[in-house]
């Protein structure tokens, strides 16, 4: 149950036990009294104190957060995070640089046109880093650009044009000319500095980490190998369309991508990350934005997560211990109304003080 519902559940209970005690109190006194005490029921038990402990705490949490490059979209992710196990990674530009490099070329059969001025033609204007690294591999073997040429980019599989008389595609297995393989490429891609300690402590809080990426298999497993995954961890190889059918049958997961490959797993996850860099439409289905590069204010974001609820739970212990004995006076006749007034504020006031203690909690959250 969400906590805010609860505030409902608790109001409809305070005029139950307040019909309650206007009919018990009719039955020994009179209308006057009767009306007197439910009115002073009504009083001290003022919701006031209930529609504080949740929004507070989550203003509070969500500004902490701004203030160090995670924005938020609804502050009920933060719940959702506390409830997930599971965290899906893309690979490039998520757990790596993204500034992939072609380590190994070949070039298996004479093509019709430079297979240099074939690459540069067509990958000029895709933003996939692998992409760029061939365009800009291409061009240091002195591309020249074909002009006239219509490319058209496929997510998740490639590019693919006519030139002249010929069809070429470029995808992540090499370039073909006409449906035949004319060259082959390898990549090398650097994990971030921060990915192998941030996945630690993401492991050390509790959630089952994955790999899931459109790269070939082979340099997916290195990536893997190089932060400890077991393989059976790994999704390689995949099309967006995979991504988020893996995703939808994964109950309770949150995904952490940045390309276009992304967004609609990013969509479809029970809460969406678009890390620093991302592409305007993984930012549009994303739930969280990480405003810094690296993964480093993911562990962070949990244990922040896990802290607000802590501080939401206390608020409400507080107001509910605070609303029991309230009604426990009002029934034994110790309570007035123009006491109950008095009182009433007590409450909101506690859970001010309860939430701003929660603030130093959530800062040195963050600092762990």
């Amino acid at each position: 149950m969400c906590i805010r519902d609860r505030s409902y559940y608790f109001i409809l209970s305070v005029f139950f036990i307040g019909l309650v005690l206007f009919t018990k109190t009719l039955v020994s006194h009179d209308l006057k009294y009767a009306i007197e005490q439910t009115l002073t029921l009504l009083i001290i038990t003022c919701p006031c104190a209930l529609a504080l402990a949740t929004p507070l705490a989550f203003t509070t949490s969500l500004s902490r957060l701004a203030k160090n490059g995670v924005l938020i979209k609804n502050d009920s992710i933060l719940q959702k995070i506390t409830e997930l196990k599971t965290i899906f990674f893309d690979k490039t530009g998520t757990l790596t640089l993204g500034e992939i490099e072609i380590s190994d070329f070949k070039l298996l059969q004479k093509t019709s046109y430079s297979i240099f001025d074939i690459i540069l033609s067509l990958e000029k204007n895709s933003k996939h880093p692998v992409a760029r690294s061939l365009v800009k591999y291409a061009r240091v073997n002195n591309a020249t650009e074909i002009d006239s040429i219509i490319v058209l980019e496929i997510p998740g599989i490639g590019v693919k044009a006519k030139i002249g008389k010929h069809d070429y595609k470029i995808s992540q297995n090499g370039i073909y000319e006409n449906n035949h393989l004319v060259a082959t490429y390898k990549i090398k891609d650097t994990l971030r500095n921060d990915t192998i300690e941030s996945l630690n402590k993401i492991k050390e809080l509790g959630y089952s980490i994955n790999i899931i990426s459109g790269d070939l298999k082979d340099n997916v497993l290195d990536i893997a190998g190089q932060i400890g995954l077991d393989p059976l961890s790994v999704h390689a190889q995949i099309s967006p369309e995979e991504k988020s059918r893996i995703i939808k049958n994964s109950s309770s997961s949150i995904m952490v991508g940045d390309g276009a490959n992304d967004a609609i797993a990013l969509t479809h996850a029970d809460v969406g990350v678009a890390v620093y860099g991302s592409m305007d439409i993984s930012l549009k289905a994303s739930d969280v934005f990480l405003s810094t590069p690296g993964i480093s204010a993911i562990p962070k974001l949990i244990t922040v997560s896990k802290e607000t609820m802590k501080i939401i739970k206390r608020n409400l212990v507080l107001s509910l211990i605070y609303n029991l004995l309230s009604v426990i006076g009002v029934f034994m006749g110790v309570i007035s109304p123009l006491a109950a007034a008095i009182i009433m504020p007590l409450s909101s006031l506690t859970i001010f003080i309860s939430t701003q203690i929660g603030t130093k909690e959530l800062r040195q959250a963050w600092k762990s």
